[in-house]
């Protein structure tokens, strides 16, 4: 099942002929504004999405209706991430400035958490699996990692991008891995340790926005973008040497941009019938 989003609502879609094919299953309307952002809780049986109409809901997916709907920030709420196994938690960022943890078990279910050192507003959030770490994009490229618990663990801080960030995503398979994109046309991927952490990759190859990234085990990265292009990247043949990399140590709230090295592989080909290109590098 794919869930896709449209200005107020939420469909169901299911891939069928070997993956090849989408068939509607169902939609619904609730939302009063666009929606910017969905995730599936774990499970697969309910969603949460977000909206610029600065609300959250809670949805059953098998019955298509919001269970729930929740009216904390005060601006567009600009992404949502589920956590990878707790079906109550998840995080929440938006223009008010403001990064959310949720848990709907409580009566009282937002926690607001500490962002710092980011110095802009929030654009994009994700939980990194299997820890208590979170990291979150700002509308002028910095990203910054850090544990959900008060005054516990290391902060990273990482400038990757000089403008905003547009999507956030750890490796599955190697959690320690961030890949991030942005509207500076450039994918990043870092490399997130406890205390530490480096820039191991980044592609400048799209021409325009680079608008999400999807990982495919631990070595493949998808980027896309507004230049109508689909991209593979093999990470690990096009990791910087350790000249190239740059460390980042707790609480640093800037980094110097690297060099990094030439694309191994420029290979075009023709993807679908759209006129869309996936390129390997």
């Amino acid at each position: 099942m794919n869930i896709h989003v449209f200005i107020g609502g939420i469909a169901l879609w299911d891939l069928v002929d070997n993956f090849h094919t989408f068939v509607h299953v169902s939609g619904v309307v609730e939302h009063d504004d666009l929606v910017t952002s969905v995730g599936v809780v774990s499970g697969g049986k309910s969603a949460v999405s977000c909206g610029a109409d600065r609300c959250v809901k809670v949805w059953d997916l098998e019955n298509m209706h919001s269970t729930n709907t929740y009216r904390a920030h005060h601006d567009v709420v600009e992404c949502i991430s589920c956590h990878p196994t707790e079906p109550a938690l998840f995080l929440s960022c938006s223009a008010d400035g403001r990064v959310f943890l949720w848990d709907t078990r409580k009566s009282r279910p937002v926690t607001v958490l500490d962002t710092s050192p980011l110095l802009h507003s929030p654009k994009q959030v994700v939980w990194q699996p299997g820890t208590h770490n979170f990291a979150v994009g700002g509308e002028c490229g910095q990203v910054v990692v850090k544990d959900t618990r008060k005054a516990v663990g290391a902060t990273l801080s990482f400038s990757c991008h000089s403008r905003a960030v547009t999507k956030l995503s750890f490796c599955q398979e190697n959690p320690r891995l961030l890949a991030s994109a942005s509207e500076d046309c450039t994918a990043v991927v870092m490399s997130v340790d406890k205390d530490a952490g480096r820039q191991i990759f980044k592609d400048t190859s799209h021409t325009d926005f680079v608008s999400s990234l999807s990982w495919q085990g631990n070595d493949n990265l998808f980027t896309c973008g507004w230049d109508s292009k689909v991209k593979n990247h093999c990470v690990s043949k096009s990791e910087q040497t350790c000249e190239d990399c740059v460390t980042v140590q707790m609480e640093t709230d800037c980094i110097d941009k690297e060099t990094v090295k030439k694309k191994i592989a420029n290979i075009s080909l023709v993807c679908n019938g759209n006129g869309a290109g996936l390129e390997s590098t």
